[in-house]
């Protein structure tokens, strides 16, 4: 009679036992069979899920729930929001090898003051349309590319009418042609304004005005050289020196006196490009020395009176060049305000140029990505035990 509650006691104890046991087995069953997972570099793995910081997997709930706290939780959220990538910079409204230029007001011409010449005065204001400019001046190579296609002529001599006679060889010596092979990135010289002006038109493009040329030279300062107020030096400008005046007497040559002492070893024009030194506020390079400029404006004299987007006289006999080159002696020469009429069919060894070109219309500012605002914190967890273990963390 007694034996039978114990078993019955002993088996109840069993039982329970057994279903303790099958459940604690079970469960460590299921956490043994959570499919592994690969979460991002803000989540974690929770029993086989993938929660973020200050979160875990609640299986009864089926979700991540916060239990770290609403602010941790929020910043963990905003930590995980995608980040949108930097816009990409504004396509350029200029062809490759051009400089970009706006905003273009300015008192052109030489200011009280300044060392001048007659025809560098009066001051006057001056506002010019954004324009491009090239940065350096326009080399053998590309305008041999031109003549290549049929679209430009060369000559490779000079024929200013003050050059003796007997000195015309020498002078053409000086001519950087296709034929030589170590002047290819030397600035085109030996070309009257008629073929520059071809050589620019088949780009596209145009000569500056004298308005568009000194802007790019100096901005809207009274800059007497591109580089500033310094006085000239090797390393800034391409101009007469110890190696321009040795060159010039080899070849029984008038020559200048040095515009400084030392040697550039250039002596004649120089790679464009090379002295960046004494390059404009805008970046433009060798808008003094290596060879003066032809521009398309006709020669006339400035008047007072504010001007837009001026091109010269109306007509004349000779264009404006600008710049100094390799063979100035002075200091004078190279300044930006400095102008000098050349008839157009004259061809130099001292004088090239350089195009510019309308610049393409500016393109509206990109929508900047947007970026989702943050979810809402989950909710706190209802009263109870917090989750005893975070996988994963």
């Amino acid at each position: 009679m007694h034996v039978v509650p114990a078993l019955r006691s002993s088996s109840m104890f069993t039982l329970v036992g057994a279903v303790s046991l099958f459940g604690t087995l079970g469960h460590a069953q299921h956490r043994r069979a959570a499919a592994p997972v690969a979460c991002t570099a803000a989540q974690h793995a929770s029993d086989g899920h993938c929660c973020l910081g200050g979160e875990e997997w609640v299986r009864a709930r089926n979700l991540c729930m916060c239990v770290d706290g609403v602010e941790v939780c929020r910043q963990a959220a905003i930590a995980a929001l995608p980040v949108a990538p930097p816009p990409p910079p504004p396509p350029s409204r200029c062809p490759d090898g051009m400089a970009f230029i706006e905003n273009a007001v300015f008192n052109m011409g030489a200011a009280a003051g300044q060392p001048r010449e007659a025809n560098e005065t009066p001051a006057h204001r001056v506002t010019i349309a954004p324009y491009c400019i090239d940065r350096t001046e326009v080399t053998v190579h590309r305008y041999q590319e031109c003549a290549g296609s049929g679209q430009c002529t060369t000559s490779g001599t000079v024929n200013f009418r003050d050059i003796p006679a007997a000195q015309v060889p020498a002078w053409n010596q000086l001519c950087n042609r296709a034929d030589r092979a170590d002047r290819a990135d030397h600035p085109m010289n030996c070309i009257d304004w008629s073929q520059a002006n071809t050589y620019c038109l088949s780009r596209g493009g145009r000569l500056p005005t004298e308005a568009e040329w000194e802007f790019a030279a100096r901005g809207a300062e009274p800059r007497t050289f591109p580089w500033g107020e310094a006085a000239p030096s090797l390393d800034r400008v391409n101009a007469c020196d110890a190696d321009c005046v040795a060159l010039l007497t080899r070849s029984n040559l008038s020559r200048p006196a040095a515009s400084f002492p030392g040697s550039d070893s250039q002596g004649a024009t120089a790679p464009a490009g090379t002295f960046t030194p004494g390059a404009s506020p805008f970046g433009v390079l060798d808008m003094a020395g290596n060879v003066m400029e032809w521009t398309g404006d006709w020669f006339g004299l400035y008047t007072a009176a504010p001007a837009t987007d001026p091109t010269g006289a109306p007509a004349g006999t000779d264009r404006v060049t600008r710049g100094g080159h390799w063979f100035s002696g002075t200091a004078a020469a190279l300044r930006t305000t400095a102008r000098t009429p050349a008839n157009p069919t004259y061809r130099l060894a001292t004088l090239g140029f350089r195009c510019v070109h309308s610049p393409v219309e500016a393109l509206p500012p990109p929508v900047p990505a947007t970026i989702a605002s943050p979810p809402p914190p989950p909710p706190p967890m209802p009263p109870g035990p917090r989750p005893r273990h975070r996988h994963g963390r």
